[in-house]
């Protein structure tokens, strides 16, 4: 059987029904489809791990499309504007060759005798098929285009899970082997000249900074690199550098978030300027399946028997936790339930025992006070106390100053709150005053 008819079985098996995309759209769609296959790596459940992994092949029919058109793997991982070392960068490309002429497999049992190329030799000679297909290309995307959906997942399904597993396995050893202080958005934050321009930031600060940039990137978790990879993967091409630096503190701890705050609240380098706002404004929420596990593992109730209405979209989300409004059965009052992000403590701990371990002695005692502040923002049960001592010490009604505190009749836990909702703008977005108003507020804020 001819080379050409042996890709286009494997055409069949890989392309779904959809019309072509735009050159343009190709380095989103490559970008997209090895986001879905690290995605599937996350799972732990072999089965699960095989499946999604069918499903990401399926949902990215363009890439393939344009792999029959000419381009090379190593040309669509250039189109996905991917910064990858050599070493990643060949891994990638093979181990998806591989898997996909490893689907050739199954079909072996209906070619004539002899005529099967050895699977070595079609991923050995990878261009040679590929070049081979020109002639036929419209004819075997016109081919493929004509099997529906379900036909492919059941072709899909006579592929051997092992040897899904089997690229999933490498990838994820290539995600481990991964240095991500070699990234080069992560050498930005290195580059002396980001550093340089802050305004009022004690040097110990700077310092403690520029030590966990050098240290932390080299030792994070799996399941980090896993999410920053998936994060950077889900940005188009054209992501400017503020938006990957983004993605990478995102997926980082409360340390690292914290001290980059700091240091882009004062600094006029245009690249830390837009990934702070990117880090204050785009923050992803995590799952609601996680808020209501939480709420109802904490209080021993249903959510449906706290409240009468539950807003799933989170109000507000930020790099410590995420805000939700709702109405308390009974009272029918409006709340803000408040919620510290999943493991955001113990992955504090990590990182404040890695960064001591790795300071100079004499930023320690600024590293401690920073760590204090830190801890004191992670135990909510501690700020309900404070927001209490606030009401006792500054609300005056006949000002007409009004302080929201914790929502009668609930409990204040270390990852849970639950306060009375005002409404109210943030102070960036308030009317501007005048010096003598902003004077006088002042001065009635102070006489209390």
């Amino acid at each position: 059987m001819s080379i050409a008819k042996n890709l286009y079985f494997f055409l069949v098996i890989s392309l779904f029904a959809s019309g072509f995309s735009r050159a343009s759209d190709i380095g989103t769609e490559v970008r997209y489809l090895l986001r879905d296959i690290v995605t599937a790596s996350l799972s732990q459940d072999q089965p699960e791990r095989a499946h999604l992994l069918d499903e990401a092949l399926l949902k990215h029919p363009a890439v393939f499309e344009a792999w029959i058109r000419g381009k090379t793997p190593k040309d669509l991982l250039s189109e996905a504007g991917l910064q990858l070392d050599d070493t990643l960068r060949a891994h990638i490309e093979n181990s998806l060759s591989a898997y996909f002429l490893q689907k050739l497999n199954f079909l072996k049992s209906d070619f004539p005798k002899g005529s099967e190329m050895p699977f070595q030799w079609q991923l050995n000679h990878a261009e040679t098929v590929q070049k081979a297909l020109k002639p036929h290309e419209e004819l075997l995307l016109s081919l493929a285009r004509s099997v529906n959906i379900d036909t492919k997942r059941s072709m899909m399904k006579a592929i051997s899970p092992v040897a899904k597993n089997e690229l999933i396995s490498k990838i994820t050893e290539e995600i481990e082997r991964v240095q991500l202080s070699d990234f080069q958005i992560v050498q930005e934050l290195k580059d002396p000249r980001f550093l340089e321009d802050i305004k009022g930031v004690p040097k110990e600060a700077v310092k403690i900074f520029e030590t966990v940039v050098e240290t932390y990137f080299n030792h994070m978790t799996l399941e980090t690199k896993q999410k920053i990879i998936i994060d950077l993967l889900s940005l188009p091409p054209s992501a400017t550098k503020g938006q990957q630096i983004s993605v990478v503190l995102q997926n980082s701890g409360p340390l690292m978030q914290k001290l980059f705050q700091l240091i882009g609240k004062r600094s006029t380098h245009p690249l830390v300027r837009e990934a702070s706002d990117q880090l204050l404004s785009n923050i992803k929420p995590f799952p609601f399946a996680e808020v209501k596990k939480r709420i109802e593992t904490r209080t021993g109730k249903s959510i449906e028997h706290i409240f009468s209405e539950f807003n799933i979209e989170p109000l507000a989300a930020g790099t410590v936790g995420q805000v939700h409004t709702g109405k308390l059965k009974g009272s029918n009052k409006k709340v803000a339930i408040k919620i510290l992000r999943p493991n955001i403590q113990s992955q504090a701990e990590y990182e404040f025992k890695l960064i001591r371990e790795n300071l100079a002695p004499e930023y320690l005692p600024t590293f401690d006070e920073l760590k204090a502040g830190i801890l004191r923002e992670l135990n909510l049960y501690e700020e309900a106390k404070a927001i209490a001592r606030g009401k006792e010490n500054y609300e005056s009604p006949s000002e007409g100053i009004y302080v929201a505190g914790v929502a009668e009749g609930t409990e204040a836990y270390e990852d849970l709150l639950f306060l009375e909702f005002a409404d109210g703008k943030p102070m960036n977005k308030q009317p501007t005053m005048t010096a003598q108003e902003k004077f006088q507020q002042s001065k009635r804020f102070f006489s209390l």
